[in-house]
C-alpha cells in the first residue's frame, strides 16, 4: 500500500477532531439539559409555577401543554375556538380575541421584545397589535391557554396552546378599566 501524503493524513486528522468535538458538545449540551433542575427539591419547583404559590396537589391529574392550532392567523374571518364561544382573528393591523363570552376570561398579554402589549377593547373583543407580536394567556373555562403571535417574511405565525398552569399573572379582564 501507499503511505498517505501528508495533507490527507491532516484531513483525515481535522474530520477525526471536528467529529469528536461535535460529540462531546452534543453529549455535554444533553446533559446538562438533563440534569439543570435537580438542585432544586419537586415541591419548590411546582409551587414556584402555581397560581397560588402552594405545591400542587398531587391527587388532581395535571393537565400537560398541547398545541391546538399552529399557523398562519385568520385574515378576516374568525377562527372559533374551544367552545366556538371565543374566535381569534387578524384585522389588518390588529390581532383579536374575542367572541360571545369574552368576558367569562382572565389574560394578561406581552410583547415580544418585552412590556405590556398595547391592548383596546372592541364591542366584543380584545385588539392586540399585530406589530408587537404579542404574548397573550388567558383562563377559560377552568383551564390555561396561550397564544403566540410571531412575524414572518410578509406574514405572521400563531401558535395557541392548551397550558398545565398560568405562567404569568392573569390580571386583566374584560370590560374592566386599565
Amino acid at each position: 500500500m501507499k503511505e498517505w501524503s501528508g495533507l490527507k493524513k491532516s484531513l483525515v486528522g481535522v474530520f477525526s477532531v471536528s467529529i469528536a468535538m461535535l460529540a462531546l458538545y452534543g453529549g455535554r449540551s444533553y446533559w446538562e439539559s438533563a440534569f439543570e433542575n435537580l438542585e432544586a427539591p419537586m415541591e419548590a419547583r411546582s409551587s414556584a409555577n402555581s397560581l397560588s404559590g402552594q405545591p400542587a396537589s398531587n391527587s388532581l391529574p395535571r393537565a400537560t401543554e398541547r398545541v391546538i392550532f399552529n399557523g398562519v392567523p385568520p385574515y378576516l374571518s374568525k377562527l372559533p375556538i374551544l367552545d366556538n364561544s371565543l374566535y381569534l382573528m387578524h384585522d389588518n393591523n390588529a390581532f383579536l380575541l374575542g367572541g360571545t363570552n369574552i368576558h367569562l376570561i382572565y389574560y394578561s398579554a406581552w410583547k415580544r421584545i418585552g412590556g405590556t402589549a398595547t391592548i383596546r377593547e372592541r364591542e366584543d373583543a380584545i385588539e392586540f397589535e399585530m406589530a408587537e407580536q404579542p404574548y397573550i394567556e388567558f383562563s377559560y373555562g377552568g383551564k390555561f391557554y396561550s397564544v403566540e403571535v410571531s412575524s414572518r417574511l410578509y406574514s405572521y405565525r400563531m401558535q395557541f396552546r392548551e397550558l398545565a398552569e398560568a405562567t404569568i399573572e392573569l390580571n386583566r379582564k374584560f370590560g374592566d378599566a386599565f
